[in-house]
């Protein structure tokens, strides 16, 4: 092959290192928009939320579980947190151990209620998570800098929409959507199995 051809499926397929490794192309994913925006703003969320109530012996998987125990009237199972949180009984099982050892909640049983296991906050968890919603007022005003009432009422009820459409995704639907994603992927020209410029 002639260098010139060479250098330009290198163009094409990847780009040249000094050295003449070829490095994989850049690919545009232009059909998951927001996706890319979500994930930075989680990775931020955990980021700044772990740093605020780091002082107070938390972390942001610890305040938002204080959270949804403070929501429940009754103690919930740990299937109710969970689900609330879209998170395993395992990892909630494995946090809520930890967060036992430190004070800030303690699991207990009913009469009458077989082996479910119930969580709630201790005295020490609920000062705790007094003093973590003190913070979240001061970290709303300038997570929100800029957006109108209507704004953030609008971004909720989108970001809703979207967390709901995901969870749907998690059951059967999913295994659908990715067999028929790899019958387009393998009757794409561009497919796992063409050859580069066939």
């Amino acid at each position: 092959m002639a260098r010139q051809d060479l250098d330009q499926r290198r163009l094409v397929n990847g780009a040249a290192s000094s050295s003449g490794a070829v490095r994989p192309a850049k690919v545009q994913c232009d059909e998951s928009p927001l996706a890319l925006e979500i994930f930075t703003i989680r990775n931020l969320m955990m980021k700044v939320g772990d740093r605020l109530v780091a002082p107070i012996g938390l972390t942001s998987g610890r305040w938002m579980l204080l959270s949804v125990l403070s929501e429940h009237d009754e103690p919930p199972t740990m299937s109710e947190v969970g689900e609330h949180i879209l998170m395993s009984v395992q990892n909630v099982s494995r946090m809520v151990a930890a967060m036992e050892e430190d004070g800030l909640v303690r699991r207990v049983t009913r009469p009458g209620s077989g082996r479910a296991t119930f969580i709630e906050m201790t005295e020490h968890g609920c000062a705790v998570h007094e003093r973590a919603c003190q913070a979240a007022g001061a970290f709303s005003s300038r997570f929100l800098a800029g957006f109108s009432p209507a704004e953030v009422a609008a971004l909720q009820d989108g970001l809703g929409r979207l967390i709901n459409n995901l969870d749907l995704m998690t059951d059967d639907t999913w295994s659908e959507l990715h067999e028929a994603w790899h019958k387009a992927d393998a009757a794409s020209p561009s497919g796992p199995d063409r050859e580069p410029n066939a």
